[in-house]
């Protein structure tokens, strides 16, 4: 879910750009997207992982 969140973002801030947002806005976006699909792979991998351990 986090990781559709931060792609959502990440797009909806290309195109931003593209359309002539500004720079500052621009990075702030990026990076809330980037901590996103960050966050939300790491959530999964680490459930993925616990997942595999116990058994």
């Amino acid at each position: 879910m986090l990781m559709g969140i931060g792609l959502i973002l990440m797009v909806i801030t290309v195109v931003a750009m593209f359309d002539g947002a500004g720079m500052g806005l621009g990075i702030v976006l990026a990076v809330l997207a980037v901590g996103a699909l960050v966050g939300g792979w790491y959530l999964d991998e680490t459930k993925r992982v616990a997942a595999g351990s116990a058994g």
